[in-house]
């Protein structure tokens, strides 16, 4: 990878370092920032090696150039971690622990770093050691001591320290009890037949830890569904519920599962609500699939265009057809459990709709598993037979069990216990209890369902005895399935009690119902949990400023926090906004909304807060998200414009937008008050008086800031121009160009020539006298629609962009090549020339300098990859002349 920096680069970023920042270096570096968040969002298939450390060297040297600005070093290591550049990673990290010290998640990264330098595993070991001393340690807070001691307990497990691993693993759970990662290696060690309660304690600690985990509360709820803890059970699946959305949109599997703890704990009737809910879901989704397939197979297939379409479309067709078997074998699982959950419940008319369902939902499956595997028969056969027995078993309809088992039995016969059960439910429904017995008592104790059969047969003849000890048998088996708790809800009637399945079963009971209710509330009302508020640091901002936000997270819940990747708080936040124009009164654009990381303690201790500020111009890398686009949007105000935003904590993107890029709250996510920021542009006429005046003298920042913006704003006219050229067509006609022309010059009325060549002297002048970084600014601060074709002939843009294509200074070029040999923006449709031939990118192409070369180089691959396609869109669709 290289790391040859232009010497031009490196004497300014010394500069920038001596005395402080220098304004237009850093604004330089805000652009060089912004450039490399472009390239890192470009489609990164195409993106080679180097053109990758090409976008790190410019992150570097932006960041070089504004050093206090924890910003442009946040961009450099999203960068450096993307590229696993390590060293650029550490550079970056240990600015950000001297400009944001409060940053826990990154003086952890910066402490790891150091020790992974040293060479061996002794003196890693030792530097830990030394670390997690008792004297060192208390400078520490708590969670980062207990994420270095995590860091140990794996070097020594690597290390063949089986003793020395466990220990700082029990040290660092002792640390912090709320650490998840800690308390997830421990349930790895334990392994299958650890303790009850020391398993459970663990699961109760990582889900307590990190709420936002729902996969993690789900494995505790089927832990201690799988034990006979319903009541524990009820509690988690409760949670894992609501962060579904609810029993229509969960998983059927969770349903079901949270349908038999209910039924467990003897709430059959919110039971059987539960499983018609879920049922009816299911439902819904079968129609509208047999809808879309419909569809397609009627109108959308005739009418493809080509074979390869559809085959596509083939291939989605498919797709949702097997969404289809197992939606339905859904519904065949959540009729069979409510038709056992009715036996027995003296409801004929409920028992009646649920064997129906039952049949109708078997036969489809079958139907189904049939057609996508047709020479496996006997598995289209088991739906049918299995769904014969449950209606036999529960006094549901003769004829429907017997024509379902007729089904069967034409694809295969039945398996031999099967059938003796099958004659042990009919001599069962016409009370032959000694047939009954006779089926059943072989298959015992090996068939969980024949032991079933067999204690029902010692209800009937008076031996409740024996039939309990069958049961208790049955409902210990497998206390998560619903034939055990089938058995566990008769042995109650049978005993008149309900009591715990096991000690086990007691014993996680016991554990959850101790966890603290604020658990509920943060998983179930994470709003009055956790509270974010953004504001602006300033409520109008001009074009050019910084978009500073303060960011303010409270903790309003009993419970700590994790602010980290691995805990139930991710330390960024989506912001979503839109630009408004108030002369247009219309949106200008809605923007991806970027993701902002924020630095801060590691984890919240209950009812504190932590505070951060973001800088909005930021752009970000993970999901190609270009705040750059804002920034340019703002350097084209005539007037006011108005800025709404919003931001997203633990952002997810939702199931339905109503706009691209659309976010809402994910898991344990809440979303700020929205407010709005002006931003206030340039009066013309009261603004080119002084700035003439301030360009003809020593030019300041703050004037090179303004000329940029007025540039756009007294030849607004270039966005009209862009649009004609749409509204008419790219033209070499000589009338055409001559209206063309005639209509852009009776736009530009709102100045006089002499007030518009009396600027141009005075910005040529000014820019002479510029700093190599301030004429580098000034090229990168001019507005988009302003390219190398548009300033053509138009004074002084035409003098500032060749003077800045002709510098021999390697900064300034390089913000000709990313200013003035960009890809022109989406509308604009006037570039005749092929930009990878033009001899300003080749020029430089075999530059000297280093960055100025990779820069140039870059350029010629991009282009070259698309400039078929961008001439062809030119011309209408005319085919491109061979270069």
């Amino acid at each position: 990878m290289l790391t040859v920096l232009p010497a031009a680069c490196i004497a300014l970023g010394l500069l920038a370092t001596q005395d402080g920042p220098d304004p237009a270096l850093a604004r330089l570096g805000r652009q060089m920032t912004y450039e490399a968040v472009r390239m890192f969002a470009m489609n990164e298939d195409q993106l080679l090696p180097e053109d990758i450390d090409l976008a790190l060297q410019l992150a570097e040297q932006g960041a070089r150039f504004q050093p206090d600005d924890a910003d442009a070093w946040r961009v450099l290591l999203q960068g450096a971690d993307a590229a696993e550049d390590h060293d650029r990673a550490l550079m970056a990290i240990e600015r950000l622990n001297v400009l944001d010290p409060a940053d826990e998640m990154l003086v952890l990264r910066r402490l790891l770093a150091t020790i992974d330098q040293l060479p061996t595993v002794e003196e890693r070991v030792a530097a830990f050691e030394s670390m997690l001393a008792p004297d060192r340690r208390a400078k520490l807070s708590r969670p980062l001591a207990a994420r270095l001691a995590l860091a140990l307990s794996v070097l020594l497990d690597r290390s063949g320290d089986r003793d020395g691993m466990l220990e700082w693993l029990k040290e660092s759970l002792a640390l912090d009890p709320f650490y998840s990662a800690a308390a997830d290696l421990a349930l790895v060690e334990l392994g299958p037949g650890a303790p009850t309660e020391r398993v459970t304690e663990l699961l109760i600690a990582r889900s307590m830890a990190n709420p936002a985990n729902l996969e993690w509360l789900e494995q505790l709820s089927v832990y201690a569904l799988a034990r006979g803890a319903y009541v524990a059970a009820t509690r988690i699946l409760d949670l894992v519920v609501v962060g579904y959305g609810g029993i229509r949109s969960a998983p059927p599997t969770l349903a079901v599962d949270r349908a038999l703890a209910a039924w467990g704990m003897g709430r059959t009737e919110e039971c059987v609500s539960l499983l018609v809910a879920r049922s009816r879901a299911a439902e819904a989704e079968v129609q509208l699939i047999d809808e879309e397939v419909e569809y397609y197979d009627t109108v959308v297939r005739p009418q493809a265009p080509s074979e390869e379409i559809q085959k596509k479309g083939d291939k989605e067709r498919a797709a949702r057809i097997a969404r289809r078997r197992d939606v339905v074998r859904s519904l065949v699982d959540l009729a069979s459990i409510r038709v056992l959950i009715l036996q027995g419940a003296n409801r004929p008319e409920a028992l009646t709709q649920g064997v129906s369902e039952l049949a109708t939902w078997s036969e489809a499956l079958a139907v189904a598993i049939g057609e996508a595997a047709p020479n496996d028969a006997p598995a289209a056969a088991a739906p049918r037979r299995d769904a014969a027995e449950i209606i036999l078993f529960a006094n549901g309809d003769l004829d429907l069990a017997e024509g379902l088992l007729t089904g069967s039995l034409a694809l295969t016969p039945l398996p031999d216990a099967q059938a003796a059960r099958l004659t042990g439910w009919r001599a069962l429904r016409e009370g032959r209890y000694s047939d009954a017995e006779a089926a059943f008592a072989p298959l015992v104790p090996d068939d969980r369902s024949a032991s079933v059969g067999l204690a029902l047969v010692r209800i009937a003849n008076g031996d409740q005895r024996g039939a309990a000890t069958l049961l208790l048998d049955v409902a210990r088996a497998e206390p998560g399935r619903a034939r055990s708790i089938w058995a566990y809800d008769r042995l109650a009637t049978v005993l008149g009690t309900r009591a715990p399945l096991s000690n086990d079963a007691a014993t996680i009971d016991r554990l959850v119902a101790a966890v603290p209710d604020a658990f509920d509330r943060l998983v179930s009302q994470p709003g009055r949990a956790v509270t974010l508020r953004l504001s602006p640091v300033q409520d109008s901002i001009g074009p050019a400023d910084p978009i500073l936000l303060n960011v303010q997270l409270t903790n309003s819940s009993g419970l700590p926090l994790a602010l980290s990747p691995g805990g139930p708080i991710s330390p960024e936040i989506a912001v979503p906004f839109t630009l408004t124009s108030v002369a247009a009164q219309r949106v200008l654009q809605n923007f991806t909304p970027p993701l902002l990381s924020f630095g801060g303690p590691i984890r919240m201790e209950p009812r504190t807060q932590t505070t951060a500020r973001i800088n909005l111009s930021r752009g970000v890398l993970e999901n190609g998200a270009l705040v750059n686009d804002l920034v340019s949007s703002l350097s084209l105000v005539d007037s006011v414009q108005i800025l709404y935003i919003r931001a997203i904590l633990n952002p997810a993107f939702a199931a339905i937008a109503s706009r691209p890029g659309w976010m809402q709250p994910g898991m344990l996510g809440v979303e700020s008050i929205p407010f709005y920021m002006n931003v206030v542009g340039l009066n013309t006429d009261e603004t080119m008086g002084a700035l003439l005046q301030a360009l003809r003298q020593e030019p300041t920042d703050s004037d090179v800031v303004k000329a940029g913006v007025l540039l756009q704003q007294y030849l607004g006219w270039l966005e009209a121009k862009a649009r004609i050229a749409i509204e008419k067509g790219l033209t070499t006609d000589p009338a055409q160009l001559a209206e063309l022309d005639r209509s852009l010059g009776a736009i530009n009325t709102q100045f006089p020539a002499e007030t518009i060549n009396s600027f141009s002297d005075a910005l040529q002048l000014a820019f002479l006298g510029l700093t190599p970084a301030q004429r580098a600014w000034l090229v990168l601060s001019l507005p988009p629609a302003i390219t190398l074709a548009s300033s053509a002939g138009l004074a002084p843009l035409s003098w500032i962009v060749d003077a800045a294509r002709n510098s021999t200074e390697p900064v300034v070029q390089v913000a000709a090549l990313i200013r003035f040999t960009g890809l022109p923006p989406q509308n604009e449709r006037i570039r005749w020339e092929l930009p990878s031939q033009d001899p300003f990118v080749e020029q430089c192409a075999v530059s000297p300098d280093p960055l100025v070369r990779q820069v140039a180089l870059l350029r010629q691959a991009i282009f070259r990859a698309r400039d078929d396609q961008a001439v062809i869109q030119a011309r209408g669709g005319a085919v491109p002349a061979s270069p």
